[in-house]
């Protein structure tokens, strides 16, 4: 592993603001939401990395309707916290 890419979602029930459809939820999908502000437990996953001694990348993921500067403000507000930066 290289590097991890931290993304978050949400389950909707409209498939127009939802993006890919939840597994065994018909009509549930997820929605792309900030880092920190969705269902991904984050913490968890980078304190999993941080236990395997992870040697790589983390980069902040996100697109579509998420404001650039603004979402990667309040994403870096979210993990930096159990960082350690």
């Amino acid at each position: 592993m290289v590097h991890v890419h931290l993304k978050d979602w949400n389950i909707v029930d409209d498939p127009i603001v939802g993006v890919f459809p939840v597994p065994y939820r018909s009509g549930y999908f997820y929605k792309e939401v900030i880092v920190g502000e969705g269902i991904v437990p984050t913490k968890e996953i980078v304190a999993a990395l941080k236990k395997m001694d992870f040697p790589g990348f983390l980069s902040i993921e996100h697109g579509g309707t998420i404001p650039g500067k603004e979402g990667l403000t309040r994403a870096l507000a979210h993990i930096r916290p159990f960082m350690g930066t």
